[in-house]
């Protein structure tokens, strides 16, 4: 699937968005319902005025995550720009993230195991693909379907020792992923 942004489609008539359930320094992630089907969605709503510095890493996420296809990744469904807001609709794990399950007390061995291997499985996905994904936490992952989750990502190459410290993500909202060159 290409990476295009829908400008001539108002995402309202697509999409009714809900509450909010996350934000960072670029934006706010909304729980949403696709008007079609019926299904819950995460939309990513970004000011592109506010944003113009990050513009093209923008771009590069929603090219890098609309070409991503495993039942072990967030999929990606669209982007539409409504006015000055970028809309970046994905598929919503509503099982919260792996730090949501750990708030109530430790977790059995054998969730952190079932846990460990989806999240091994996402990431062989990644690295077959020559990406890696720079900021795995508690916060990056779905139990509920079992999912890395990517609410930002990064074209960048992955740094390397002579590299400046690691540039932030395009939201800071969730994941940071990069491309990386076949070895």
């Amino acid at each position: 699937m290409a990476a295009e942004m829908e400008s001539s489609v108002d995402p309202t008539t697509l999409y009714t968005k809900q509450e909010c359930i996350g934000g960072g320094s670029f934006g706010k992630v909304y729980k949403g319902l696709c008007r079609r089907t019926g299904r819950t969605v995460a939309i990513k709503v970004i000011d592109v005025e506010n944003a113009e510095d990050e513009v093209e890493d923008i771009m590069g996420e929603i090219m890098i995550l609309s070409n991503m296809n495993s039942p072990f990744v967030t999929k990606y469904y669209g982007s539409y720009l409504h006015g000055s807001d970028l809309w970046i609709v994905m598929e919503f794990c509503g099982g919260g993230s792996c730090a949501d399950l750990m708030k109530p007390g430790p977790l059995a061995e054998v969730e952190i195991a079932i846990m460990l291997k989806e999240l091994l499985l996402g990431l062989t996905y990644l690295h077959d693909d020559h990406k890696l994904h720079r900021d795995i936490k508690g916060t990056s992952q779905s139990p509920q379907p079992p999912r890395l989750c990517f609410h930002s990502a990064n074209t960048s190459q992955p740094p390397t020792s002579s590299s400046p410290p690691m540039a932030r993500s395009s939201s800071r909202i969730s994941a940071s992923l990069a491309s990386s060159p076949p070895p």
